[in-house]
């Protein structure tokens, strides 16, 4: 990390025998990237394999979905409805999300 530090500095420490390049840094890291990172799969994953389970919200459970703050929602709603379908729970009401906070350890948050 130190030598990327001080090359990014473009302070001259030692010899350089090769005149430098535009994006240099990204271009080697660039030439030693994975060989398959852009090759698609003919299995499907686990998760495109199973059809996911459709979860509705109650009134109740969109109430208190609604206090959490707006940069969080999204995650908070992920969490309840994750939870939900791995357990195939249809509805989540204020009792599950209860339940989901015990089970998960987010009492305390």
């Amino acid at each position: 990390m130190e030598t990327q530090f001080v090359n990014s500095l473009d302070y001259g420490l030692g010899g350089r025998v090769v005149p430098k390049q535009p994006l240099e840094l990204v271009r080697k890291n660039l030439a030693d990237g994975r060989s398959d990172a852009f090759k698609e799969s003919d299995a499907p994953s686990e998760a495109a394999a199973k059809p996911r389970q459709a979860v509705e919200w109650s009134l109740e459970a969109r109430g208190r979905l609604e206090k959490v703050p707006s940069f969080a929602r999204g995650m908070v709603k992920r969490i309840y409805t994750d939870y939900a379908r791995e357990r195939g729970i249809a509805m989540i009401t204020p009792v599950t999300m209860d339940q989901a906070r015990a089970e998960l350890g987010l009492e305390d948050m």
